[in-house]
């Protein structure tokens, strides 16, 4: 089964103890917590870890970039070249413990996997665990962790785009983007009708006078 995975991390050295750092021989047994993960150590020394590990493709990269007197990490790979560099990075900052080195680097499963690993450097040593599964949300919105996935989400996105037509392409987005409708106007407001004047009242009927009695007419003999 393949995956993905993201390495980030910083670590200061001393600038007067940086190039005994670089020369520094790799030993990863030697770190606390090693057994966690007994990989394999592709470099000899930390300089060659840093000069001649890093890379960049269409969609992995591996970068280190000094600033100051702090050195930092930033990686994307697909499982293999993963499982290739993680440890031999993390022997290269383990070896800064015993030259005042303080750091911190974060091994991590990325967009297809889910889990993490971290070491930490400082006090004269340095110590790897396996970041509980409790944890792993809040590494994931870590700055760094965000960059790399969007520089990857985003390079994987490009390179799929070139590979399709047009109509390839947008049949995947779901269709090109249509236009928002233009927001109709609101209908202008009817003045309200004219309030129509009540009918006047009829006056009431004159009422008729009684009509007369008439006389009983006299009873027959």
């Amino acid at each position: 089964m393949s995956w993905d995975g993201a390495i980030h991390g910083r670590i200061r050295v001393p600038a007067d103890r940086r190039e005994a750092w670089l020369d520094s021989s790799l030993d990863w047994s030697a770190v606390e917590g090693h057994e966690i993960w007994d990989g394999y150590v592709g470099a000899s020394t930390v300089r060659e870890v840093i000069e001649e590990t890093g890379f960049s493709d269409e969609v992995q990269f591996l970068e280190f970039e000094w600033q100051g007197d702090v050195l930092r990490v930033a990686g994307f790979m697909s499982k293999d070249t993963f499982n290739e560099n993680a440890i031999t990075i993390a022997a290269a900052w383990a070896a800064a413990a015993g030259l005042a080195g303080t750091g911190e680097l974060i091994a991590m499963g990325m967009l297809t996997a889910s889990f993490a690993y971290r070491l930490t450097v400082g006090a004269g040593t340095a110590s790897f665990v396996d970041v509980p599964e409790d944890e792993l949300d809040k590494l994931e919105r870590h700055r760094d962790a965000r960059a790399i996935e969007e520089r990857a989400a985003g390079a994987a996105m490009e390179l799929a785009r070139a590979s399709m037509s047009e109509e390839q392409w947008n049949a995947l987005m779901g269709g090109a983007a249509k236009k928002p409708a233009a927001k109709k106007k609101p209908a202008a407001k009817k003045k309200p009708a004219a309030k129509k004047k009540p009918a006047a009242k009829k006056k009431p009927a004159a009422k008729k006078k009684p009509a007369a009695k008439k006389k009983p007419a006299r009873p027959r003999s």
